[in-house]
C-alpha cells in the first residue's frame, strides 16, 4: 500500500519514513526526495506543505502577559521563535498563543501595564527628587605631583548612591557617564531613571593619595 510523505499530513505508515528521511537527507529540495523515491522504485510520493503551513512557520505570534526586556511588554503581540515561545514563553506563564479566542485578554493586560507603567513613573520620579538634593564626594587616587592614576565608574557613582543617608538603589547603567572621570572637580552627572524622568546628580572628585572612597564629610581635608 503507498503512501503520502509531507511535512505534517501523513498517513500513521509513513509516520516513521517521515523521519527517518528528514534524519538523513534533510536539507534537500523537493526535487531530490522524488528522484529518491521513484529510483526506490517506491509508491510514496513527496507532498510538501504550503509555506502558510505552521509546521514551516520558524516565527510565531504571542501576546505578552508582562514585560519583557528586549521584547516588550503586557498587551503586546510579538512575534517570536517558535521553539522560543513553546519552551519558555507560554509554559512560564509570561505569554498566550495569539489565538482569537485568547484577545479577549489584551484589554486586563493593557490595564495591567498602565497601573504597573503608573507607578513605575511615580517611583522614578521621587528617586529623582532625592538625587537632586543628594552631594556626592569622592576621591580620585592620584600618585606623586597630584597626577591621577585612577578613576570614577560608575560602578563607583552607584554605589556612593546606595551608600549615602538617602539609601537610594539605582542601576550604575541609569548613570549617563560618557566616559570615567578623571579630572577632580565637580560634575553635574546625568542620570536617567525612567523615559520620562531624568535629572542630574552632583558628584564632587577630590585628589587623594590614600585609597579612594566614597561620600565623604563636606569638612574633610587633604594633606
Amino acid at each position: 500500500m503507498g503512501c503520502k510523505v509531507g511535512f505534517g499530513h501523513f498517513s500513521a505508515t509513513g509516520l516513521w519514513l517521515r523521519s527517518w528521511v528528514a534524519a538523513i537527507f534533510l536539507p534537500a529540495s523537493e526535487k531530490d526526495f522524488i528522484a529518491l523515491f521513484d529510483r526506490a522504485g517506491d509508491a510514496c510520493t513527496f507532498a510538501p506543505l504550503s509555506p502558510e503551513s505552521p509546521q514551516f512557520m520558524a516565527n510565531v505570534q504571542v501576546i505578552l502577559k508582562e514585560r519583557i526586556k528586549g521584547l516588550g511588554a503586557e498587551a503586546d503581540v510579538v512575534h517570536v521563535k517558535r521553539g522560543f515561545a513553546r519552551n519558555f514563553l507560554v509554559p512560564q506563564g509570561k505569554a498566550f498563543d495569539a489565538t482569537a479566542g485568547n484577545l479577549r485578554h489584551l484589554n486586563h493586560l493593557k490595564a495591567v501595564r498602565a497601573e504597573r507603567e503608573s507607578k513605575e513613573l511615580q517611583e522614578a520620579e521621587k528617586i529623582a527628587a532625592k538625587l537632586k538634593k543628594l552631594k556626592l564626594k569622592l576621591t580620585l587616587q592620584t600618585g606623586q605631583g597630584g597626577k591621577a592614576f585612577g578613576s570614577v565608574t560608575t560602578m563607583d557613582i552607584a554605589k556612593a548612591v546606595a551608600e549615602s543617608a538617602g539609601n537610594i538603589e539605582i542601576d550604575r547603567h541609569q548613570i549617563q557617564l560618557d566616559k570615567p572621570i578623571k579630572n577632580t572637580g565637580t560634575f553635574e552627572v546625568p542620570v536617567k531613571l525612567h523615559n520620562e524622568v531624568s535629572c542630574f546628580l552632583k558628584v564632587t572628585v577630590t585628589a587623594s593619595e590614600g585609597d579612594a572612597g566614597t561620600e565623604e564629610p563636606a569638612d574633610s581635608s587633604e594633606d
